[in-house]
C-alpha cells in the first residue's frame, strides 16, 4: 500500500491484540455476529449516534475534481492525441472525446482517465 491511506494502524498494534484475544469469541461479536462490537460499545459515548447506523463505505478521494483542476495540465499533456498517436495503443479520438466530457463537465470520465494517466505515465518512466 505505498500509495495509499493506511488506517488500521491503532488495530495492528500489537498490545491490542494481546490485550483482545483471550476475550471469548461470542464477547466479541454477540450471537448475531455484529462486527466490531466491542469497538462500537466503547466508541459509543465519544462519537454521534447516527454514525453506528451509517452503511459502511469506502474512502474515496477527489479525483475527479483533481483531473480537472490540479492535475489538468498534467492529464492533458500525458493524453494529448499527438502522444497517443505515437503510442500506439489507443484512440486518440476516442481518448480526448474521454477527456473533453471530463474536463467539459458533460460526464464524468474518472475511472478511465485516471486509468490512461497511471499508463500513460507508467509507460514514460519505464518504457520510453
Amino acid at each position: 500500500m505505498a500509495h495509499s491511506l493506511e488506517v488500521r494502524v491503532p488495530f495492528v498494534d500489537h498490545v491490542l491484540i494481546e490485550a483482545i484475544f483471550p476475550i471469548p469469541q461470542h464477547v466479541k461479536i454477540g450471537t448475531l455476529w455484529q462486527g466490531k462490537r466491542l469497538l462500537r460499545r466503547a466508541l459509543r459515548p465519544r462519537l454521534p449516534a447516527p454514525l453506528f447506523r451509517a452503511p459502511k463505505r469506502g474512502f474515496v478521494g477527489p479525483t475527479s475534481s483533481w483531473l480537472r483542476h490540479e492535475l489538468r495540465d498534467m492529464l492533458t499533456e500525458e493524453l494529448s492525441p499527438t502522444r497517443q498517436r505515437r503510442l500506439g495503443y489507443f484512440e486518440p479520438s476516442e481518448v480526448d472525446a474521454l477527456l473533453q466530457q471530463h474536463l467539459t463537465g458533460r460526464q464524468n470520465q474518472e475511472r478511465i482517465l485516471w486509468a490512461l494517466l497511471c499508463f500513460s505515465t507508467w509507460h514514460r518512466l519505464y518504457v520510453e
